[in-house]
């Protein structure tokens, strides 16, 4: 039938390069772009900040928040689970990273000469994972204000839990609670981040499944005092969300390098705990805590195969 060869195209065209590979070399480590994020589990919400503390927090005057009534501006929080990262090696066979969580907290803002909203987008203030390599890789590449941090994922048919924690302390705690309509996604995403003394603007493509729920009980967050979150405890982030999503599959390609779009102050996170890689755990009810870190993670305890 017409719509099935429609959605084989589509579904080609996903994966398939835009324009010829784009080497890159990051330390010792040499591929070509796109790179490929194909096993994962997402969850995010939208909450809303004080729009003035948001709008002094952004490193570049080509970009301001997207407003929301009240005097404030919106904040999106996002918790990733990456199972397989992929690229193509120099000699043509798969490269990739070890499988590692990340969670993101951005800024929704626009171009400010954008009169409408084709330049809406995410300006990344703080992103921890859980590998030396997706940390260096974000910096180096795209600009990612990435820190290594321990990061704890608790999974139920009702809820999806993360904290996020280092020698420190804990940075943050999250919670996602399932519900509402399935709805597909395929909407780019773009991220705005500083490299170089630019403000970088990369676009995401992505194909995926969700369900959204309305309303302040979909998804909380909550800042602990520690100093990688100092500087946006400020902000006045609500920890109740105005709505969440779980995606019940999500695939995402970075088909090529930002695209300077302005110059940009220097942006920066905290520079995390110093060693090599952290804590990526998941949990499940009825068993023990799987460290996905760990090569022994197969043989996690309260485990069985």
């Amino acid at each position: 039938p017409r719509s099935r060869r429609v959605s084989v195209i589509v579904h080609q065209d996903f994966y398939r390069p835009s324009e010829e590979l784009i080497p890159f070399t990051v330390a010792v480590m040499t591929g070509r772009l796109p790179v490929y994020f194909l096993d994962c589990t997402v969850s995010s919400s939208m909450h809303t900040a004080v729009y003035a503390a948001v709008a002094a927090a952004l490193p570049s005057d080509v970009i301001r928040p997207v407003g929301w009534p009240g005097g404030r501006a919106l904040v999106t929080v996002a918790a990733f689970r990456y199972g397989s990262v992929r690229w193509t090696s120099p000699d043509g066979l798969a490269g990739g990273n070890p499988a590692y969580g990340e969670v993101a907290v951005a800024a929704v803002v626009t171009l400010s000469a954008d009169a409408g909203r084709a330049g809406l987008g995410g300006f990344v203030l703080l992103m921890p994972v859980t590998t030396e390599e997706a940390c260096l890789d974000g910096r180096t590449l795209f600009g990612y204000p990435k820190i290594v941090a321990d990061i704890d994922f608790a999974e139920d048919l009702s809820r999806r839990s993360v904290r996020v924690s280092d020698e420190d302390g804990t940075l943050l705690t999250y919670t996602v609670r399932p519900g509402g309509p399935i709805l597909s996604d395929r909407q780019p995403r773009l991220t705005y981040t500083v490299l170089d003394g630019q403000l970088v603007q990369t676009t995401s493509r992505v194909h995926g499944t969700m369900r959204l729920r309305p309303g302040s009980k979909a998804a909380r967050l909550d800042l602990h005092d520690h100093p990688a979150t100092q500087r946006f405890r400020g902000l006045g982030i609500s920890p109740a969300a105005l709505l969440g999503i779980s995606h019940l599959d999500y695939r995402m390609v970075i088909p090529r390098p930002g695209r300077p779009v302005g110059p940009a102050e220097t942006f920066d996170s905290s520079p995390g705990r110093a060693w090599h890689g952290g804590r990526f755990a998941v949990s499940y009810p009825g068993t023990g805590r799987i460290d996905v870190s760990s090569p022994s993670a197969a043989t996690a305890t309260g485990t069985h195969h």
